[in-house]
This record gives C-alpha cells, structure tokens and sequence, in this order.
C-alpha cells in the first residue's frame, strides 16, 4: 500500500470511528429521554394508585431505571474517554492499541446497554399492561 492511500485509510478509519462516536452519544441521549420518561410514568402511577403491591413493584422499576442512569453515565464516560485519544485532542504519542481496544469494548457495551435498556422498558410496559388489564 503506498503512503497516500495508508493516509487516506487513516483519515476514513478516524471518520468512521467519529460517525460511530456521534451515533452512540445520539442512541445514549434517546436511552436517556426514554428512561426518563419511564420514571415518569413510574410518579405519574404513584398519583393513580397507592396499592401496596403497586408501590413497591413501582420502586423496583424506579431503582432499575436508576441504574440504567449509571449504566448510561458510565457510557457517556467511556465515549469521552475515547474522543480524548483522537489525534486532535491528545500529544502525538500513538495510541492505537488502546483505542482499539476501546472502540471494540465501547460498541460492545453500548449493544449491552440498549438490549438491556430495551428489554427493561417492555418489562415495564408489560407489568402495565397487565395492571391495567391492556391486552
């Protein structure tokens, strides 16, 4: 490979990498709104029904909801971290074992993260459903 086309590879690798960046803050902000707006639902239950089993399945799902909170903070940290070690942001040392590293752990854990968020939410819509006899 000539060293024009391994710095045209190197500027589409750190592109695409930005893209990924950009994209996995973007899905963090949507968890985030939705979560939010369970918890939400969650107080908006509370004023509808004071039910013993109701309030404490609803604090069970709100301490869920929570951690899913800190599931996506650790996240936002990780993906900071990550834009740290792009070649604008850091001195010319070469970081490229450690960020590779961790974009293959950072696309792991956001996948983690949304598939648990995701499965979350529809426990959640179900217990509703069945509370409110929705079928």
């Amino acid at each position: 490979m000539q060293p024009a086309e391994q710095i045209n590879n190197a500027k589409t690798r750190l592109q695409q990498l930005r893209y990924e960046l950009d994209g996995w803050k973007r899905l963090l902000n949507f968890l985030q709104e939705e979560n939010n707006h369970l918890k939400e639902r969650i107080a908006s239950l509370l004023k509808e029904s004071s039910a013993t089993g109701v309030v404490k399945e609803a604090e069970q799902f709100h301490t869920r909801f929570l951690k899913e909170d800190d599931r996506f903070l650790l996240l936002r940290n990780d993906i900071a971290e990550l834009e740290h070690l792009l070649p604008e942001n850091r001195k010319p040392a070469n970081p490229g074992l450690v960020m590779l590293h961790k974009v293959v752990q950072l696309r792991s854990n956001t996948r983690h993260a949304e598939n648990h968020f995701l499965f979350l939410k529809e426990t959640f819509n179900t217990y509703l459903a069945n509370l409110f006899n929705v079928s």
